[in-house]
């Protein structure tokens, strides 16, 4: 179905295959034959639902007549649910999950039972896909991606803002949804498009909002993060060996030998046959089969690099919480690549990368400073945009030589355009810790 066609698709249908000038079917009742798209018996479908619709109006109706408080909100909204659905007159064959929620909502409230249990977003989709893609539901309940809301919710770091990645209510009105109205949780409506409204990315078992390669991208990445922010994921980053501090970038080995129009979709989607044919898995979880084609031993591979992570890890946790300048650019430009690695799978997405983020951080941390040039106005360790920074808000001042940071770097006692260059003359340098260390040597998780 196109968005363009609209009712038009059910209820006015050709008459020929190749009626272009003139459509037929005049009567405007709906053209069952278009249900046989999804649906085998599209006749006892429309009956159940007719059954269950009439059913939910018929209990409500005395309930309605009933209530004794008229005038109340909740009254007004069970009474709106009600009519909407009665008055659409379709008795749930245009969405039938929808005029379900709405009435069972409305049951709740006349009934004194509250509103009921939040939705599930992929409710709609499970009206058919439940018997039609058994596994692929089942895969799902399973995922964390069914649980993001939930999980954020129990987060005491939760903001409106990271609804755009757990909810999928933020993406469909993302100026008036907050932490405290969102419903639902990520479903398929936050990667796939519905049937109605075809995309350039359309077809069967896909019908994707972006390519297989970006799909992902748009949440499991850092973002526009930089160091002294609270880092929320980062596989993007590490994969493709871009957005760390102090090393040169460096894309993993299977950033570039796999299909790159797949991404992450190559190695976190399995296919499988089930009862209804080939399925997608979607518990997203990593398909190691994927790995033997070049490792003799995936496994043992992958747990060998996530150990050697995992040590590195555990000691610059220990050097950064025994580091005494908290505030300092050093500490949060070392915190940032832990966190990097840390939440970016980085035993298996990109060992070489990662290896050299953490010894960077590690020089950063363990180098003993005592001195600094001048030109390294802040003393952070290394001269960039913050030296700058400091001598342009005193720039044209006379400093004495007790101002700190002293933004006079090269001592003439008048903070003017001799001190940027300066400045400049050294900018990226490292003035304290030890230089950048080379991207490791290939290992073979990385092969």
């Amino acid at each position: 179905m196109k968005d363009q066609d609209g009712c038009a698709t059910c209820h006015i249908f050709k008459e020929k295959e190749d009626e272009v000038s003139e459509v037929g079917g005049h009567t405007f009742k709906a053209n069952t034959a278009a249900c046989l798209k999804c649906h085998t018996d599209p006749e006892k479908k429309r009956d159940e639902a007719h059954q269950q619709i009439s059913e939910k109006l018929s209990e409500l109706e005395p309930l309605i007549e009933a209530f004794e408080k008229k005038e109340s909100e909740d009254f007004k909204n069970a009474k709106f649910n009600f009519d909407l659905v009665r008055i659409s007159g379709d008795y749930g064959v245009h969405n039938l999950t929808y005029s379900n929620k709405l009435l069972d909502y409305s049951l709740s409230i006349l009934k004194g039972e509250g509103p009921g249990e939040k939705p599930k977003a992929e409710e709609p989709c499970l009206l058919c896909h439940k018997s039609l893609s058994t596994e692929q539901v089942a895969g799902w309940e399973q995922s964390e991606h069914a649980k993001s809301l939930e999980t954020l919710l129990a987060s005491s770091k939760a903001e409106d803002a990271c609804l755009q990645c757990h909810s999928v209510d933020y993406r469909n009105d993302p100026a008036n949804v907050t932490l405290e109205t969102a419903q639902l949780p990520n479903g398929c409506g936050s990667c796939h498009q519905d049937h109605i409204l075809e995309t350039e990315f359309s077809g069967i078992g896909k019908n994707l909002l972006k390519p297989k390669n970006e799909v992902c991208n748009d949440c499991h990445t850092a973002g526009d993060a930089k160091p002294g922010d609270t880092l929320q994921s980062a596989q993007v980053e590490i994969f493709t060996g871009t957005g760390g501090i102090g090393v040169p970038d460096s894309p993993s080995i299977h950033f570039s030998i796999h299909e790159p129009k797949d991404g992450c979709v190559y190695c976190h989607t399995l296919s499988m046959t089930s009862e209804t044919g080939e399925e997608i898995s979607h518990t997203f979880e990593a398909n190691l089969a994927v790995c033997s084609t070049c490792h003799k031993e995936p496994i043992a591979t992958l747990e060998q690099a996530q150990e050697q992570i995992s040590t590195q890890l555990a000691e610059l946790t220990k050097l950064l919480d025994e580091y005494t300048d908290k505030e300092s650019e050093t500490f949060n430009k070392a915190k940032f690549n832990v966190d990097l690695v840390s939440l970016g799978e980085s035993g298996a997405h990109n060992l070489k990368y990662s290896i050299s983020l953490l010894e960077y951080s590690k020089s950063l941390l363990e180098t003993p400073v005592t001195e600094f040039p001048a030109y390294d106005v802040n003393k952070d360790g290394v001269v960039d945009i913050a030296d700058i920074d400091i001598v342009s808000a005193h720039f044209g001042e006379s400093v004495a030589d007790s101002l700190t940071p002293n933004p006079d770097a090269d001592g003439s006692g008048t903070v003017d355009i001799s001190d940027l260059a300066l400045i400049g003359k050294h900018f990226g340098e490292i003035t304290a810790p030890a230089a950048a260390p080379a991207i490791a040597a290939t290992d073979d998780a990385d092969k």
